[in-house]
């Protein structure tokens, strides 16, 4: 009873170890190369259907090379998205205009997937978010 006992803990606390470890942001890095200031929208609907054009032309050229993946925006983000947006935002510089976009490319160290961070000031003086998850298939 007691081998039964210690191995369901045992199994207990290396799955919840397991867990943390997926959970955990610290495998994602910023891509400088391929993040930046993106361009200057008047208003957030604007900001909005840009990113959804960008994101569809991006999607056509994936498909046009044979790659396969999972593309959407997060509607809901997980902890660790909101800590790789919370990335994202240490990222910005701080002199950013009204209406000014950045993209932060995050990418995975380990795995295929890969976040696009999509910043926007709005002339309110806050700063809004839009998150791209890409996942590749196999």
């Amino acid at each position: 009873m007691t081998k039964k006992v210690v191995g369901f803990i045992l199994f207990f606390i290396l799955s919840a170890v397991g867990l943390l470890a997926q959970l955990s942001s610290k495998d994602f890095y910023v891509d400088q190369q391929n993040s930046g200031y993106v361009d200057n929208y008047p208003t957030w609907e604007s900001f909005v259907n840009a990113t959804n054009i960008r994101v569809e032309e991006q999607k056509q050229n994936m498909i046009k090379m044979g790659l396969k993946a999972n593309v959407g925006w997060v509607i809901e983000p997980t902890r660790m998205e909101n800590e790789l947006v919370n990335k994202a935002y240490q990222e910005l510089p701080d002199t950013t205009r009204i209406g000014s976009t950045f993209v932060f490319i995050i990418r995975s160290s380990f795995s295929t997937s890969l976040y696009s961070v999509y910043i926007y000031s709005d002339p309110d003086g806050e700063r809004y978010y839009r998150l791209l998850r890409l996942v590749a298939l196999n």
